[in-house]
C-alpha cells in the first residue's frame, strides 16, 4: 500500500465475510490502535480483519486492466 492509498477513504460498506475457505495461519504485525479497533467489535476480529484485506484485495484487482 502506498502513502497515498493510506490517505484515500475507501468504503468498506461492501466488505464481506468469507466463509468455507481454508485459512492459512499466519503472523502479522499491526499498529495496536489498529488492533484494539477490530477487537473493540469483539468475537470474529480475525474475519473482519480478514474480510477488510479481501475487500482492498479486490478493489486493487478491479482497478489494474488484465
Amino acid at each position: 500500500m502506498t502513502e497515498d492509498e493510506i490517505g484515500v477513504d475507501w468504503d468498506w460498506t461492501r466488505a464481506v465475510m468469507v466463509d468455507g475457505l481454508l485459512k492459512k495461519p499466519v503472523s502479522i504485525r499491526l499498529d495496536p490502535d489498529v488492533l484494539a479497533y477490530f477487537k473493540a467489535g469483539g468475537a470474529g476480529y480475525q474475519t473482519r480483519i480478514n474480510a477488510v484485506l479481501r475487500a482492498w484485495m479486490e478493489a486493487q484487482k478491479a482497478r489494474k486492466p488484465g
